[in-house]
């Protein structure tokens, strides 16, 4: 057994190895055979090499210091090499060390939840896909339309998140796209878009629309199928008849035959009904498809409604117009704007009413004043007008108006009040320039004169008594 994972002593012995015997220690008896050899306590030990030696049985180890009964392997070179305290005690740990362990197992846990539910499909609630509703409101399904010519593709969608970018997919690739800054308020995305076909073919319509997430999503195909025109007329096909067939007015069975085709025939077509069941013929009538080997592709003519016959005109008596009972304005007010002017230097503006009807008004009234410089003034005035009397009704000018003026007054603009003519109405005024107050003139002040100071007058002394003898 080795030790190779501890400090060696330098006296430990080692398994396996060649060393002389410890100290006080000799074996008795010869050891190695050679001229070379030394011996230590009668035992010889090869010098210069390294040999396994050889004990005999008769070998005796004499150590010179043990007492008698004595265990020869009791020494004290036993105690420092397997003792207890040659191994160092392991280190404590402390619970801090624990804690964080047990912190990291857990976090590591939480992590690979995570990541199992992103993998697992649970990352869709962290971004969820918005709902889509759209569709190509125009042009409709299977509808002709015609080649080399621009045809519109309208597109509405809704979404709830704001949509970015309608794109328009013809044939599997990118034809026109609009983007979108705001969202509109109804909440519906209108996309106006085009492509022309160059092609007599038909033709695959897809929108798509992208979110500002990047979701995207994408409408129903509709089929559309381009036609050519000649002489700006729809594209047109014969065929030939193979078996007779009657023409009529209309593409059904129920409409009049008008004549019948025979076997044979050549005619020219110009469109189909939507089913593609009944041709319309160059003059306007209409074969079953199925009596006809036609030398293109049905899809091709446009789909036609039936001309319906203009029907004869009928004679309609005229009828007699009515009389209708004239009402009596006379005895209606008649208003009329007789006089306007400034005063008040400019703050006020009078406008007389003058009625000249012969019924009396009491109510409300507007009046409007065109061509002043602030611009026009109108005012519902409430007024009391007796039959062939006058009223006058005053605007407030503020700021005041210092300037002429060349006005209009409109009485009753609106006609709310029925009156016997309205033919009056209205008049023209030429109003001077206000005249301006002015300001007062300084009163003379007089100069006060100085009061009259009286002079005091000496006191007059008393005349001394003098004692009269007694």
């Amino acid at each position: 057994m080795s030790d190779r994972q501890r400090p060696q002593h330098e006296d430990e012995p080692i398994i396996g190895a060649n060393f002389p015997p410890p100290p006080g220690r000799a074996p008795v008896g010869d050891w190695g055979d050679g001229d070379d050899d030394f011996t230590i306590g009668g035992a010889t030990e090869p010098t210069g090499r390294v040999s396994t030696p050889v004990y005999d049985d008769e070998v005796e180890w004499v150590d010179e210091y043990d007492e008698p009964g004595a265990d020869p392997y009791d020494d004290p070179y036993a105690d420092p090499f397997y003792g207890d305290e040659y191994y160092e005690p392991e280190p404590t740990r402390s619970p801090l060390f624990y804690i964080v362990i047990a912190l990291a197992a857990v976090l590591g846990g939480v992590l690979v939840f995570l990541i199992f539910q992103l993998f697992a499909g649970g990352g869709d609630s962290a971004d969820p896909r918005p709902e889509f509703n759209l569709r190509i409101d125009q042009p409709r399904s299977d509808e002709r339309v015609t080649v080399g010519e621009d045809v519109e593709v309208v597109i509405l969608a809704s979404a709830t998140e704001q949509i970015a970018t309608i794109e328009l997919y013809v044939n599997e690739e990118l034809a026109d796209e609009q983007a979108f800054v705001d969202e509109p308020g109804d909440g519906i995305y209108t996309a106006n878009l085009e492509f022309r076909p160059e092609e007599p073919e038909t033709y695959y319509l897809v929108g798509r629309v992208i979110s500002e997430s990047g979701h995207a999503a994408e409408t129903e195909p509709v089929e559309v199928i381009a036609v050519e025109e000649i002489d700006g007329e729809p594209s047109t096909m014969t065929g030939e008849v193979i078996t007779n067939v009657n023409a009529r007015l209309g593409p059904g069975d129920d409409y009049e035959a008008v004549r019948t085709i025979g076997s044979g025939e050549t005619v020219t077509i110009v469109g189909r009904n939507e089913e593609g069941d009944w041709l319309m013929l160059d003059d306007d009538t209409w074969i079953r498809s199925d009596a006809v080997d036609l030398d293109g592709d049905i899809e091709r003519l446009p789909i036609r409604e039936p001309v319906e016959p203009t029907p004869e005109p009928e004679d309609t008596p005229t009828p007699e117009p009515a009389e209708t009972p004239t009402p009596d304005l006379a005895n209606n007010p008649d208003f009329a704007p007789t006089n306007a002017s400034f005063d008040e230097g400019g703050s006020l503006m009078h406008v007389t009413i003058s009625n000249i009807g012969a019924a009396p008004y009491q109510g409300p009234l507007v009046v409007r004043v065109d061509g002043m410089q602030r611009g026009r003034l109108e005012h519902v005035f409430d007024v009391n007008i007796g039959a062939s009397g006058s009223t006058t009704v005053t605007f407030h000018l503020d700021p005041p108006n210092e300037v002429g003026a060349n006005i209009q007054v409109i009485i009753d603009p609106d006609g709310a009040v029925e009156e016997a003519s309205d033919d009056n109405n209205r008049a023209s005024f030429v109003l001077s320039a206000p005249p301006q107050p002015r300001p007062p003139e300084p009163t003379a002040t007089p100069t006060p004169q100085p009061a009259d100071t009286p002079t005091p007058q000496p006191a007059e002394e008393p005349e001394p008594t003098v004692p009269s003898d007694q």
